[in-house]
């Protein structure tokens, strides 16, 4: 290979470095993406299993200068103030600090079952305040989040799970809108051909679990030449 031609190690410096200068200039998309780039480093040092990740750590260099690496818990938090800083005008940042948010509310339903309903009402209204902004991510989340009544005020609503599944416009959210007419819990869950318009909807964007939903209904109704056509999708 050409002797000037850099590695993918020294590319990835370069990147990282070009997203610290723009993100210190306040380019929100720059520090939305410096942010999970912090994020896929701080994950691949967790999976190294070791300990010691989680602990910063100071290099002596060739020149006898010193570098401090970076902790997991550095990057983390170095993200999170990051997504907090763009979420002010980036949709997908404001999403990403909700994300965040929700990661907390498990781990504490994890850490303490019974503790987190107020972290998980906090995810919940950063989400809204991410659909506001247009995420469609986040109008998923809010469907599920109402489709299961965790971190919302009024528990399990399906008229409002079924309105944020269908506002996001992503094939997860027409199959989970099948799903929320479906329920059991739903005045509506006897209008078949609705669930099964939006089952067609989602298989035709792509969702394989919707595709293969598909296929099991028709072949129940023993119209497989039809089941055949989705299996082919």
């Amino acid at each position: 290979g050409s002797p000037n031609r850099k590695s993918e190690a020294e590319r990835q410096a370069d990147y990282r470095g070009w997203l610290e200068k723009s993100a210190g200039t306040g380019f929100s998309r720059a520090q939305n993406d410096l942010a999970l780039l912090l994020l896929a480093e701080a994950d691949k040092l967790d999976a190294s299993n070791d300990d010691q990740s989680k602990f910063s750590k100071v290099h002596v260099q060739h020149d006898g200068t010193t570098e401090q690496q970076e902790s997991s818990s550095d990057l983390r938090s170095r993200a999170a103030q990051l997504y907090e800083l763009a979420a002010e005008l980036e949709a997908d940042a404001m999403y990403n600090v909700a994300r965040v948010a929700l990661e907390e509310a498990v781990a504490q339903s994890k850490a303490q079952p019974g503790t987190a309903a107020t972290h998980f009402r906090r995810a919940v209204e950063l989400f809204q305040t991410a659909a506001d902004m247009g995420s469609s991510l986040a109008m998923f989340n809010l469907g599920v989040a109402n489709y299961n009544g965790v971190g919302t005020v009024a528990g399990q609503n399906l008229t409002a799970a079924l309105k944020w599944f269908l506002c996001s416009e992503t094939a997860e959210g027409m199959r989970y809108a099948a799903a929320a007419i479906r329920h059991p819990n739903n005045d509506d869950s006897a209008n078949l051909t609705a669930a099964q318009h939006w089952t067609e909807r989602a298989a035709l964007m792509g969702d394989s679990s919707a595709q293969w939903q598909l296929v099991q209904t028709l072949h129940d109704e023993g119209n497989d030449g039809e089941a055949m056509k989705w299996l082919k999708v």
